[in-house]
């Protein structure tokens, strides 16, 4: 059996343990991250997801799927590419630098695939992009949303990037 970890909001983890992981409007899957050996690298989406969430605590949620399960794997500035779940983890394993990888379940994650549900550190992960530390934020309308975290500070500093 493959293990993944899907992050979600706080708030939803009775409806989770109760009805499983349900597809969110207007899409046809669940996003998912294959569960590896490096904890970092397993829960890597909390600090990028945790920034459009209107959730202030995210928990991982370990699903157990069958190694035959079909999955979408790549990085998620890439095209995906269809496989099993047990190639899917083998090719993140297999990544020089895994980090941006994700994998897509094209259906809802059942109750009984769910193995646990567990709060995590809220201050793993990458914002923005992976290899966005040490670089200069964006300062344009479109990558800075209005009442960010220190939106003003970078505006002032770099410009409002038009």
């Amino acid at each position: 059996m493959a293990m993944f970890v899907h992050i979600a909001p706080a708030e939803a983890v009775s409806s989770i343990r109760r009805a499983g992981i349900k597809v969110p409007k207007g899409r046809d899957g669940v996003y998912l991250t294959p569960r590896t050996a490096n904890y970092v690298i397993s829960h890597q989406w909390l600090r990028e997801l945790k920034r459009g969430s209107r959730s202030r605590n995210l928990v991982a949620v370990d699903v157990r799927l069958p190694d035959d399960e079909t999955v979408l794997v790549g990085h998620y500035s890439r095209a995906h590419e269809r496989m099993s779940a047990a190639e899917a983890i083998a090719l993140m394993m297999g990544e020089e630098d895994p980090r941006g990888f994700q994998a897509y379940l094209e259906r809802p994650v059942h109750r009984r695939e769910i193995h646990r549900v567990r709060r995590v550190s809220q201050v793993l992960g990458w914002r923005y992009w992976p290899q966005a530390h040490g670089n200069r934020p964006c300062a344009c309308p479109a990558c800075l949303k209005r009442g960010e975290h220190f939106g003003r500070r970078i505006v002032a500093k770099y410009g409002d990037g038009r």
